[in-house]
């Protein structure tokens, strides 16, 4: 992989030494999708080897069509952290359609999966906490089998349109209560990430959007 995190990722400095990776490609404008996890190490020219552990291609479901722009890598970035949501930020994932949640097993490694569904489906109840349902899927369960193993994740929310992204980590927790799973329509779990860490950063790439 040519590319390395930007000024202010917090990847960048796991990623500066051998580290377990959960990768995950998606063609916006088809909405196909491949997920690759395995061990990454630098390649001594500012880019990324990845030895592959497992590579398998999931369905499209709650993938919403777009179109993405590439990458300008001569656009300074700007990182802000906190350790909780500000309003904006909270709007922001509260209308969101598309997310990405990153989380880890003790011994299998790392993973990334992404969550999506009509703008909204995500819930944010205060500034430490986020709400996201579990739709039936590919009924690997590697989020939820990573959670109940380890608890530690990650959520990525990117804007297509201005190029800005948004990172939380902290704690994940799933919720089987049939009560509180029904005021999600359709759902069969829900998640709870409560936020340790966020980093917002603007402008990580360019973006355009489509239908």
């Amino acid at each position: 992989m040519a590319a390395h995190p930007r000024a202010g990722d917090p990847l960048a400095e796991t990623l500066a030494a051998a580290a377990d990776v959960g990768l995950l490609l998606i063609d916006p404008p088809t909405r196909r999708r491949m997920r690759l996890n395995g061990r990454a190490r630098p390649d001594g020219a500012g880019g990324l080897e990845v030895e592959a552990r497992e590579v398998y291609a999931n369905c499209p479901k709650y993938i919403q069509p777009r179109v993405v722009g590439l990458p300008d890598a001569a656009r300074p970035a700007h990182a802000e952290r906190s350790e909780r949501l500000g309003p904006d930020q909270m709007r922001w994932i509260s209308t969101t359609d598309t997310l990405f949640i990153a989380t880890r097993h003790p011994s299998a490694g790392a993973d990334v999966s992404h969550r999506g569904g009509e703008p909204g489906f995500a819930r944010v109840p205060n500034a430490q906490h986020v709400l996201i349902p579990d739709y039936a899927g590919n009924m690997m369960f590697n989020t939820l089998g990573n959670v109940a193993a380890d608890g530690r994740a990650g959520l990525l929310l990117v804007d297509f349109a201005t190029g800005r992204t948004l990172q939380m980590t902290g704690t994940a927790t799933i919720y089987w209560d049939a009560e509180m799973v029904a005021e999600f329509p359709n759902a069969q779990r829900v998640l709870e990430l409560e936020i340790e860490a966020v980093v917002e950063t603007t402008p990580a790439q360019a973006g355009l959007t489509g239908p």
